[in-house]
């Protein structure tokens, strides 16, 4: 079964975190995000933006987590649309 997950942030990084823990075959899982970069820790960009922090330590995940949980991520796209009859969604891309 193919799963879509649109929006690659902390709550889609802990929902594939946890359904691939469960049933790691049971979904072909793509996440869609319109961000650049993969996931990371918004609560942690103020000290980011201050200088405290840098932009690779506050990353959730990187590259070969989502591939070792076989997921397809789409960076740097937005879903435009969804149509759950024909089960399509419409990105950018």
């Amino acid at each position: 079964m193919r799963l879509v997950i649109i929006g690659n942030g902390m709550a889609a990084t802990r929902l594939i975190a946890s359904l691939t823990g469960r049933a790691a075959d049971r979904f072909a899982i793509t996440v869609i995000g319109d961000e650049p970069e993969h996931a990371y820790n918004r609560i942690q960009l103020s000290p980011v933006l201050g200088g405290e922090k840098t932009a690779a330590g506050i990353s959730l995940q990187n590259d070969d987590w989502y591939q070792e949980r076989g997921v397809t991520v789409l960076r740097g796209e937005k879903a435009l649309a969804v149509n759950v009859d024909t089960r399509e969604v419409q990105t950018t891309a």
